[in-house]
């Protein structure tokens, strides 16, 4: 069953759904709409400074019906710093895995914690979460209204020279950007591109990538690999699922594989 939570902003209505959208930013501010009644604050490139993340999965399984287990005791400790490959063959459980981790499917044997500078968080707390299937962004906003409406989701707030300036890293500024158009006009890639953007400007310490590469030309690979590098250097730890990682695994401290 897919939940959707209808959500009344001040200037555009949203109808968000989880597995679409595939973002767990919407979790947050749920919380904070509820029960911090948080007021926006303005991000500014220092709040970038992470570090103190820490993963540990212990003896996890989980089977979808028909009795057929795809993940079996699986066993990962990692930290701010590292850069996680998730591999494996089709139909090995990547995804699930991924989603089990940012705490979209419940395990049904084991147990995960994840650590924020040493207090206990929950998932949508600490990660940020990139499906493979979808980017979570409305085709209805512009590529500047998307990445505005992200971080409102957990309170806070992003100065458009910001946006502006990740939107130049990501090769997406120009003519394109300042003519307003909405991004139902923008190709495969560089959706793509502007869903890494958003992940770049959120203040998450552990990024659940789901084939971060699909789409991406030349130039979008070396500004995904320089995104990484960063969040990596500031104590960030990064998972990736990839079939073909390329540039990304000089990257790579440890190695899951996923053998089903």
């Amino acid at each position: 069953m897919t939940l959707k939570i209808d959500l009344t902003f001040q200037i555009r209505y949203y109808s968000i759904d989880f597995e679409q959208t595939g973002f767990l930013s919407i979790y947050t501010q749920i919380g904070t709409l509820v029960d911090h009644g948080k007021r926006s604050q303005p991000m500014r490139p220092h709040d970038y400074v992470l570090g103190g993340a820490v993963l540990e999965v212990t003896n996890l399984s989980f089977g979808y019906s028909l009795g057929r287990q795809i993940l079996v005791n699986i066993n990962l400790s990692c930290q701010g710093g590292d850069v996680v490959h998730i591999k494996g063959s089709n139909g090995r459980g990547k995804s699930t895995f991924i989603k089990i981790l940012a705490g979209l499917i419940r395990p049904q044997v084991g147990t995960l914690s994840w650590t924020d500078d040493q207090k206990v968080m929950m998932p949508f707390e600490t990660c940020e979460y990139l499906a493979a299937e979808h980017n979570g962004l409305n085709d209805e906003l512009t590529a500047m209204d998307n990445l505005r409406f992200w971080p409102s989701l957990k309170g806070a707030q992003v100065t458009d020279p910001l946006v502006l300036k990740v939107l130049e890293r990501w090769g997406l500024s120009g003519k394109l950007i300042q003519s307003n158009l909405t991004i139902a006009r923008f190709s495969t890639g560089m959706k793509r591109r502007l869903a890494l953007a958003r992940v770049c400007l959120s203040n998450s310490r552990i990024w659940l990538l789901d084939e971060p590469t699909y789409g991406l030309d030349t130039q979008g690979l070396s500004a995904l690999k320089d995104m990484i590098q960063d969040h990596k250097d500031k104590g960030g730890l990064t998972l990736v699922v990839s079939h073909e990682p390329g540039e990304l695994s000089k990257l790579f401290t440890n190695t899951v594989e996923l053998a089903g």
